[in-house]
């Protein structure tokens, strides 16, 4: 099966970022932006040969199992910040205010 790609083209400049050591090449699938390390080169369209028995749900699974690991690791986070201020509140001391003479029915209001 073929699949058509249709996007704009962009080289970038050598050292643009300090670390590239030779010209490179940007695909995007919407015209971007030409900036002064990077310059438009055109349009381009590309037909891709995907196999007929290409499956994308393996990839699409791994993906959702890597966030839910994410989730995992920012609820336990959460979740130790939450126990810690639990454990804050609990080392505080706490002594009842001395009870008072007065009686609330006197209050004028």
């Amino acid at each position: 099966m073929k699949a058509k790609l249709v996007g704009y083209l962009y080289q970038n400049l050598p050292f643009a970022y300090g670390y590239d050591k030779e010209v490179t090449y940007d695909f995007a699938t919407f015209d971007s932006y030409t900036s002064t390390h990077r310059a438009l080169i055109g349009p381009v369209s590309l037909d891709i040969e995907v196999p007929d028995n290409f499956d994308p749900r393996p990839a699409i699974i791994s993906k959702l199992r890597d966030e839910i690991e994410e989730v995992r690791a920012d609820a336990e986070k959460k979740v130790r910040q939450i126990d810690q201020r639990i454990q804050e509140l609990l080392a505080i001391e706490y002594t009842a205010p001395a009870p008072t003479d007065r009686n609330d029915d006197d209050i004028p209001f």
